[in-house]
């Protein structure tokens, strides 16, 4: 009787998939730390979102508190930012006044433009002020690593 050496092999060793599949399907999890870590997880993606949303509403009533309509200046918008990305988008006026397939093409937003959008959101959100500069001083300052942007040399 002669035996595949191969075959043998193979039902000893299993093969990444196996492995994965057996770690994934096999893994039991007590109900309270599978509850904690979706809370945790909804916590997260959720309260960063939420805590944005209350910082610029509470900014835009303060502004509106202290606007005088005298001033010329227009009504400050107690809307959080990101709902300004309708700005982007043209009017009713600039479609009514697009001409054939070109004309409707300039109305597209600009890459630019969307990544000026994005790149004010980034900068004036919470967690960016609240994280960022700390982060950095501790890269370039405790751990000597540096950031995306800049390399720390051999004298800091």
């Amino acid at each position: 009787m002669s035996t595949n050496p191969d075959a043998t092999t193979k039902r000893h060793h299993k093969t990444r998939e196996e492995e994965a599949d057996r770690c994934l399907n096999h893994t039991t999890y007590t109900p309270g730390s599978a509850v904690l870590t979706v809370l945790v997880f909804l916590g997260v993606i959720f309260g960063v979102n939420i805590t944005q949303h209350v910082v610029e509403v509470r900014q835009g009533m303060a502004a509106r508190a202290t606007w005088d309509p005298k001033s010329g200046q227009p009504e400050p918008s107690i809307l959080p930012k990101i709902y300004h990305v309708v700005d982007l988008f043209p009017t009713s006026q600039q479609m009514k006044e697009a001409q054939g397939f070109w004309g409707y093409w300039k109305l597209i937003p600009s890459t630019e433009s969307i990544d000026e959008f994005e790149t004010s959101l980034k900068e004036d959100s919470v967690l960016t002020q609240a994280l960022l500069s700390p982060a950095q001083s501790i890269l370039t300052g405790d751990l000597g690593v540096g950031n995306e942007k800049a390399y720390c040399g051999q004298t800091g």
